[in-house]
């Protein structure tokens, strides 16, 4: 009998905490977090790679590229790295970022048009597409 109350209370806490969180390796130092809606983000435990701050809604990565759309969170109450993020359109908007893994140059936030220029001029493959988590 105790035996199965343990397992029960291990199952509603795994429930309740949705077994959603996870860290994915990108590969050259970056990740992706997912802790959630709202809450995933691309970082690195390298300082001089700058990430992305939440919410990434689509990534895709390759051994070169990380490619992010984003739509920011409302507010600035995440702590990413010490990095300052302007969004000339908004918080409201959807936003595009690349990373190039091989410099670490982080390219963004874009608009639509903007990210695709952007993917042309780096040669980022057309075959490298978005992969949604949700």
């Amino acid at each position: 009998m105790i035996k199965l109350k343990f397992l029960i209370t291990v199952l509603i806490i795994f429930c309740a905490c949705n077994g959603s969180d996870s860290t994915l390796a990108l590969g050259s130092g970056y990740w992706l977090n997912q802790e959630g809606k709202g809450l995933n983000e691309v970082f690195s435990r390298n300082t001089n790679k700058k990430g992305i701050p939440p919410d990434i809604l689509n990534y895709s990565n390759n051994i070169d590229f990380i490619l992010v759309e984003q739509k920011p969170t409302k507010f600035d109450y995440f702590i990413h790295e010490d990095d300052t993020v302007t969004y000339k359109f908004g918080r409201n908007k959807i936003y595009y970022w690349i990373i190039d893994k091989k410099s670490g140059l982080r390219i963004g936030p874009l608009s639509k048009i903007e990210f695709q220029k952007a993917r042309k001029f780096l040669s980022v493959p057309q075959e490298l597409e978005f992969e949604s988590f949700y």
